[in-house]
């Protein structure tokens, strides 16, 4: 693996809004370059307290796309060599809204989800499973994988566009979007044009919302799922369906707070057909959701996926921001909002990038009470790194990297982003000092 030390000084970076100087630390960093073969985005995923940093991504070999992991190296400036983690060859599907995802729980294990595909004639898009597999020994093994969603092995249907996250009693929980309920109504997408699809583009669906009806009759769509694990990930349980009318291929995000809520965010499908970012918590470690919030009313009417979901943290005063791509009426571009009532209501959205194509953004805690956001620029091919204290309004601009599709996690004092770039797939680490 090739790497570089990167000089980056928060201190004397652009300076967005009016964030102090003097409130945020200095980061020293690495690059790390992952792979350079034909992969999919990465994810990566940093232990509570900061001594371990993993990742995950897709790769396509002789056999196939298969899931490769690996961690930092013990003097922190490089990363491990890749280790498959899938057993059956060919048992994964590159898509970069559903990419690998891997999360680390409080003991040390190491916890990787993704989805497979099968292909379905007459269907526009492929059914698939999301399946599991852990390390226990530091990603040296991994074991076989299983299915996540109740229904594997039964009639094929979309599980995917997925997130996963940990609790501090060792919980795994993930979230998902599922069709299955969708797909037994009818309502599953022809195949016109797929061929022509490109998975980072909005998606067009005609749902036919008349014909998708329960027997109560009530409208059933794409459902956000979330299944449980309370034993370290050797047998999962659905526990809750937090919306029966989601947009069916903008990716689900978690956070948890220190204080043990989570909460998840999704893009929900209104009746007028827009489509704006929502949220809901759980006060009960994943069994129960409360009703989503609208997290602003952009009224964004749109006859298609964007394949746009929303970014989410929580800092550590407990403050949820959630970030976001529209292109509706009222301004084109990337914004955010905070609530400080536990996701119940948010204070008016603000504008982080105007003007941008569809675009992602992704939050981590960069050190303590720093909170950071990594913003997708897709027209110059740019990921903006801001830092903000908890509290304290405005955002310093760490770092601008070439590249895309951003994944970013903290702990402990020490923040790592992966992403896609032109030479392979990256990760930069930050420490603070």
């Amino acid at each position: 693996m090739k790497n570089k030390t990167l000089s980056l000084l928060a201190a004397l970076s652009l300076i967005v809004g009016c964030a102090p100087e003097s409130e945020l630390p200095t980061f020293s960093s690495v690059q790390i370059t992952l792979d350079t073969g034909d992969t999919s985005r990465p994810t990566v995923a940093v232990s509570r307290t900061g001594d371990a940093i993993f990742w995950a991504w897709i790769r396509k070999d002789d056999d196939g796309w298969n899931v490769y992991a690996s961690r930092v190296t013990e003097d922190g400036q490089d990363s491990t060599e890749p280790v498959r983690v899938n057993h059956i060859p060919g048992n994964a599907n590159p898509h970069a809204q559903a990419p690998a995802q891997v999360e680390i729980g409080p003991e040390g294990y190491v916890y990787v989800a993704w989805t497979n595909s099968t292909y379905i004639p007459e269907r526009r898009f492929p059914a698939s499973d999301l399946l599991f597999s852990r390390s226990t020994d530091g990603g040296v093994t991994w074991s076989e994988e299983r299915p996540v969603n109740s229904d594997a092995g039964g009639e094929p249907s979309g599980h995917t566009f997925h997130n996963m996250t940990t609790l501090a009693d060792g919980t795994i929980l993930i979230s998902w979007i599922d069709s299955r309920e969708r797909d037994n109504l009818g309502g599953s997408v022809p195949m016109e044009s797929s061929a022509s699809m490109n998975e980072d583009s909005p998606h067009t669906h005609e749902m036919q919302h008349e014909s998708n009806l329960d027997a109560s009759g009530q409208p059933v769509g794409s459902q956000i799922r979330i299944a449980a694990s309370r034993d370290a990930g050797l047998t999962f349980v659905e526990t809750a369906v937090a919306d029966n009318s989601a947009c069916p291929c903008c990716r689900t995000t978690m956070a948890v707070s220190k204080s043990g809520e989570v909460y998840l965010a999704w893009r929900h499908e209104f009746e007028n057909g827009a489509r704006d970012p929502v949220i809901a918590r759980s006060d009960d470690g994943g069994l129960t959701f409360t009703d989503p919030t609208r997290v602003s009313d952009d009224n964004w009417v749109i006859e298609a996926c964007p394949h746009a979901g929303p970014g989410l943290s929580v800092d550590d005063n407990g403050t949820v921001h959630v970030s976001w791509f529209t292109a509706a009426a009222s301004g084109i571009g990337l914004f955010t909002a905070r609530s400080n009532d536990g996701a119940l209501s948010f204070e008016p959205k603000e504008l982080l990038k105007a003007d941008q194509p569809v675009s992602h953004t992704a939050h981590a805690q960069m050190a303590a009470g720093v909170s950071g956001i990594a913003v997708e620029q897709v027209s110059l091919r740019n990921i903006d790194v801001f830092a903000s204290t908890d509290g304290v309004g405005g955002r310093t601009l760490v770092s601008t990297i070439p590249g895309k599709s951003p994944s970013f996690a903290g702990g402990g004092g020490v923040s790592a982003m992966s992403f896609e770039a032109q030479e392979g797939i990256v990760s930069v680490v930050w420490r603070s000092k």
